[in-house]
């Protein structure tokens, strides 16, 4: 899709949905709950809900202006995400991961090259396969399978820091399965928060990940702040397979950081407070999931997997949610399933539970980041081989 019409379709889009724009003085946040929006016993009853009626119009249209594309840059070996694969720092600087030579690539605004960071190895700045990376601050984390998150200078490209992660510690607690970090995320200037896999004590057949506060020695610090369920998966004769239909546990952390939360199966996004332990409020929106056709699922997947996955159990409906991801200036874009095979639907709201802007997006892209005022998208990110990622400026405006 070439970028004016991009532009074009989207303005059109939020013509329609925006129409009526709301004054400052009102909201598309609900401070009561009338009986008019289906919403469960069990979100009723949270304390600090906001709810936003999914028939208000949002307070902004939304455009995206294309600016750059920077084309055929390596990939890793699976799919990439909402809200990985890439690293962006505050000038607009791009960080991707090079798995062949096991170095990351940095290009500038324009697309120039501006060199590369680390290597393979067990030295110092040295990695044994990156898994993702980073914004710590103003360095750059990245993250590699020999249990190391190494931080880089973006000025120099030289390594900074180092933080091994402290397995024995982590093997100590009864709770924790595995001392293998799934996932690492900038909390302060001297505290992460890291994700690992902890014992199920919900009677379910889930797998679940426990998050705790992590030092810069590499040594958690804290009780188990929070947990969120894995994917389930459909276990068979050689092998198992996670359902992509069914719920997962997501969470983000702002660059301020401020941790959210969600659980996929509905629209409810919650945001801890300071500590990370409890909940400032929680945002939900009643919406209706789309419904789950066996069949045509299982038409995307080779013999070998239809026939091993026919006899999974199937929900009625997908998920409420794709994925989210938490902007720099704490708005939440949350990306939403719907009975359209071809695009996402996106909805952008402020951490107190306002209804910012709505838009669709092609399921072929995915957006990885969202940073100063910029859209990041990856074309080709479900594929092997290149990427192409093009950077959108983005343009709310209430003047309709």
């Amino acid at each position: 899709m070439n970028c004016l019409y991009r532009y074009l379709v989207l303005s059109f889009v939020f013509g329609l949905i925006g129409c009526s724009v709301e004054t400052p003085a009102e909201s598309n946040m609900q401070t009561s709950l009338p009986d008019s929006l289906d919403i469960p016993a069990h979100i009723r009853e949270m304390e600090n809900l906001r709810v936003i009626n999914p028939k208000r119009s949002p307070q902004y249209e939304i455009h995206f202006i294309h600016e750059k594309t920077y084309s055929e840059l390596p990939r890793g070996r699976g799919p990439v995400g909402i809200g990985e694969g890439i690293a962006v720092d505050d000038r607009q600087n791009i960080y991707i991961p090079d798995y062949d030579h096991q170095s990351i690539l940095s290009y500038s605004a324009d697309g120039t090259m501006r060199g590369s960071l680390g290597r393979g190895g067990r030295g110092p700045g040295e990695f044994q396969r990156i898994a993702y990376l980073f914004m710590h601050g103003d360095r750059l984390g990245a993250y590699g399978l020999n249990l190391r998150i190494i931080l880089f200078s973006t000025e120099t490209f030289e390594s900074t820091e180092s933080i091994v992660f402290d397995t024995r510690a982590a093997s100590d607690s009864d709770e924790v399965t595995s001392p293998r970090p799934h996932r690492f995320f900038s909390f302060n200037d001297d505290e992460y928060i890291v994700s690992l896999n902890i014992q199920n004590l919900s009677g379910d057949d889930r797998n679940y990940r426990g998050y705790y506060r992590m030092n810069r020695e590499g040594k958690i610090i804290s009780p188990k702040l929070f947990e969120t369920v894995m994917r389930a998966s459909h276990s068979f004769s050689g092998g198992s397979y996670s359902l992509p239909f069914t719920d997962e546990g997501m969470i983000d952390v702002s660059p301020e950081g401020t941790v959210y939360k969600a659980n996929t199966s509905d629209f409810l996004i919650q945001v801890l407070d300071d500590s990370a332990t409890g909940i400032a409020r929680s945002i939900y929106v009643p919406y209706e999931n789309a419904s789950l056709d066996r069949d045509r699922f299982l038409q995307g997947y080779d013999d070998f997997l239809r026939s091993r996955l026919r006899n999974a159990d199937f929900p009625a409906t997908w998920p409420a949610l794709n994925g989210f991801i938490v902007d720099d200036e704490e708005r939440i874009w949350v990306s939403t399933i719907t009975e359209n095979q071809d695009t996402y639907d996106w909805w952008v709201l402020d951490n107190q539970g306002s209804l910012l802007a709505r838009f669709q997006w092609p399921r072929s892209e995915v957006i990885l980041k969202v940073r100063d005022g910029y859209l990041y998208v990856a074309s080709g990110a479900n594929t092997l081989g290149t990427l192409d990622l093009s950077r959108y400026k983005i343009q709310l405006n209430n003047d309709i």
